[in-house]
């Protein structure tokens, strides 16, 4: 059996995480009902490596780091958000 430490290590270890600065956007299996894919703040989950960048840099700007350098426009902002809300069945 695997220890709790370990685990949470490799899960940090990953090299599908994104790490923009301070902030870094995990990507984690498949687990029960909620799919593969980068874990977003507010239970959000997303395929999107754009969107998971996107929300890294947004992150790291936060914690004090350099404003992001958004490749979007509105429209995929408010498509981020839409995609939070139907992963999150509302």
């Amino acid at each position: 059996m695997q220890d709790p430490e370990q685990a949470k290590a490799k899960k940090f270890d990953d090299p599908r995480n994104i790490q923009v600065g301070k902030a870094k956007v995990i990507w984690a299996d498949r687990w029960y009902h909620r799919p593969e894919g980068w874990r977003l703040p507010g239970g959000g989950i997303t395929n999107d490596f754009t969107t998971a960048h996107e929300m890294a840099g947004r992150m790291n700007h936060l914690m004090g780091g350099e404003p992001p350098k958004l490749e979007g426009d509105l429209t995929r902002t408010v498509r981020m958000v839409v995609e939070q809300f139907q992963t999150r069945g509302v």
